[in-house]
Order: structure tokens, then C-alpha cells, then sequence
């Protein structure tokens, strides 16, 4: 486990055992907690088969991970697992997934400067639309003005 860009990234591997399973989610989120993270990351790019009780513990880490309040997101899933997934039928109702760790990092915490950018595109959208108004009030007025003086 590592922490980035306020992000806990975690490896989810095949060798989660039904022993290992209550210890591993516990880790999980007292390291969400105590990293003070916005979010946290499973990453299953080395798992190779899914089964149903793997996406089960999967699923119930990022629901509990929900309850702390950080964000979880799914990445690096290979299409066998997706196959599997779907094959078993299992919901990912609530589960956010992304394709690598990089796409989850700027979904739980976007840059500051993207978000600059996309609040000063709407500014200028904004004074443009208000300037093509104000531009035809100005020709309106030019025609009725002209209208008087004839």
C-alpha cells in the first residue's frame, strides 16, 4: 500500500484467503483513515481469475470504504475477470471502476489546475454570451432609433 495524490493505492492480489480477508479490508481502512486520504484505490491488475467470494470481499472493501467516506475505485481489471464478473452475474451497483491508477488518482483528486481552467472557460463562455447579448440590444436600439427619425 502506498499513498499519492491523497489517494491510499492498494494492491489487490489472488492470495486474499478467507483467513486473510478480515485482516486485509481491516488494514485497508485504518490506513484510509489514518493517511487522511480522499480516496482509495484497489488495484486488481495481478488478478487473474475472479471468483465469487474474491469479488465479494472486493466489493464489500469499497462499500465499506464508502461508509469512512472516501471514494474507492476499481482499476487495472483484465478482461477474463471482467468475463467472470459478468458471467457470475455480479452487481457492481455503487462501485466506481476506472482503467489505470492514474484515471482514479485524477477522478478522486483532479488537479487544481484543471479545475481552474474549467471554471475560467465558463467565465469567459459567459462573458461572451453576455457581450452577443448586449450586442443585440445595441442593434435593436440603433433600429428603433432609426425608426424615430424617419
Amino acid at each position: 500500500m502506498k499513498i499519492a495524490y491523497n489517494c491510499l493505492i492498494v494492491d489487490y492480489r489472488d492470495e486474499v484467503t478467507d483467513q486473510k480477508v478480515s485482516s486485509f479490508q481491516k488494514l485497508v481502512l485504518d490506513q484510509a483513515l489514518l493517511g487522511n486520504v480522499k480516496g482509495v484505490i484497489l488495484d486488481v491488475s495481478a488478478v487473474t481469475l475472479m471468483d465469487s467470494f474474491a469479488s465479494r470481499s472486493l466489493l464489500d472493501t469499497c462499500r465499506m470504504t464508502n461508509l469512512l467516506g472516501k471514494r474507492a475505485i476499481v482499476v487495472g481489471m483484465k478482461p477474463a475477470v471482467v468475463f467472470s464478473l459478468v458471467d457470475m452475474d455480479v452487481e457492481l451497483n455503487g462501485v466506481e471502476t476506472a482503467v489505470n491508477v492514474e484515471s482514479a488518482m485524477t477522478l478522486i483528486d483532479p488537479p487544481a489546475d484543471k479545475i481552474i481552467k474549467d471554471i475560467g472557460e465558463e467565465l469567459d463562455e459567459n462573458e461572451d454570451s453576455e457581450e452577443s447579448e448586449g450586442d443585440e440590444k445595441d442593434a435593436v436600439a440603433d433600429a428603433a432609433q432609426e425608426g424615430r427619425e424617419d
